[in-house]
């Protein structure tokens, strides 16, 4: 009887678990990636020998589209 007293309290402390990590995951904001911010400039080519890196606008960087911030803001599709 033990055994199954134990193992009853351990699945209660696993659920526990599951939900507070559940109501964790559903406060965490949308992360929204450079590529598709609003603030987002895709590099172009000016001409045959120039090539503007793809930068934001907000904050200078020239970053990667794959990278994100906490300014991000979706652009419209």
């Amino acid at each position: 009887m033990p055994d199954r007293e134990k193992t009853i309290r351990e699945l209660d402390r696993i659920t526990s678990v599951l939900f507070d990590s559940l109501a964790l995951l559903k406060e965490q904001p949308e992360i929204i990636r450079c590529k598709d911010c609003v603030h987002w400039i895709p590099g172009t080519i000016t001409n045959k020998d120039d090539f503007i890196q793809p930068r934001c606008k907000r904050n200078g960087g020239g970053w990667s589209s794959d990278d994100y911030c906490s300014c991000a803001e979706r652009r419209e599709a």
